[in-house]
């Protein structure tokens, strides 16, 4: 996705709408009125972050995401995304007061169930990086602190980092291309990459040209890449599978596509006219 940045200041990352600013930002940018915000959190499986209301989707949190809120107006509100700090506007129906979470779901997607049994009525889809408070986790199946189970094989705690991102990336292979998209449902390419980074525990950025400013080391030139390191053009991103494949979200196919880097490279600089800004090693890549 694009930069957005004006006299040097990122956009995407500003909490202030105009009307209303951040309190950190009083003395910096001009607001009518400047808030601390309250903590919410996403009680839906998908919910979008848009740049206005009923506007392009930004970006997407899934369900237990952490959402700052300073303002809510119409249906809308108005906050921060609290992982990265991205600025939108989210469905306020769509959200909760927060609480504290303990898990995560690292697998493409689990289930909610209403009982800790695999036949008893499934509530709702938790996609992967969804996030809950788990007060029990005795038996096959975590409990959550609403009463609800979660197979426990779908969770790990949230400080327990998997360690190996290639692997959760590639679980989107053939995902639904999305702009913006977070999620299962539908995932862009810096999607892809910080969410599989993300949760990893490796802290990634969600657009892809603060993702190349952001993350790891440049490869010399003429050395070849290997798995894990992470391919930048202007304004797209993937992730080597082996010296030879890329694995990346593209509008071209409209999903999750594994490719030769030369076929990727070829049609992205010479059909496109999009230069290659290199390839970049991340720290803690297996």
């Amino acid at each position: 996705m694009p930069s957005q940045k004006i006299n040097s200041i990122d956009t995407r990352l500003l909490a202030a709408n105009g009307n209303v600013a951040a309190i950190e930002l009083k003395g910096s940018v001009r607001a009518k009125s400047y808030v601390k915000g309250e903590l919410h959190e996403v009680s839906k499986p998908v919910t979008g972050i848009f740049n206005k209301p009923n506007g392009t989707l930004s970006c997407e949190l899934v369900y237990g995401n952490d959402f700052r809120v300073l303002e809510t107006v119409d249906h809308w509100s108005f906050g921060q995304v609290v992982a990265d700090g991205y600025v939108g506007y989210a469905a306020t129906e769509d959200l909760i007061p927060a609480g504290n979470k303990t898990h995560q779901v690292y697998t493409l997607g689990s289930g909610l169930y209403k009982l800790d049994n695999l036949k008893s009525v499934c509530l709702q889809w938790l996609p992967m990086g969804s996030k809950l408070q788990i007060i029990d986790t005795t038996g096959e199946f975590a409990k959550t602190k609403e009463g609800l189970f979660v197979p426990g094989q779908h969770l790990q705690k949230i400080n327990q980092s998997e360690a190996d991102f290639v692997s959760l990336a590639e679980q989107y292979l053939h995902i639904p291309y999305l702009w913006g998209g977070n999620s299962p449902m539908g995932i862009d390419c810096s999607g892809l990459v910080s969410i599989a980074l993300n949760l990893a525990g490796i802290k990634c950025p969600r657009d892809s040209d603060q993702q190349f400013n952001q993350l790891g080391t440049y490869l010399p030139e003429g050395e070849h890449p290997k798995r894990g390191d992470v391919a930048f053009w202007q304004g797209h991103v993937g992730i080597m599978l082996t010296p030879e494949k890329l694995l990346h979200a593209t509008a071209f196919h409209m999903l999750v596509a594994m490719e030769p880097f030369v076929d990727v490279h070829k049609r992205i600089t010479t059909t496109e006219s999009v230069p290659f800004l290199g390839f970049k090693r991340i720290s803690q890549q297996v």
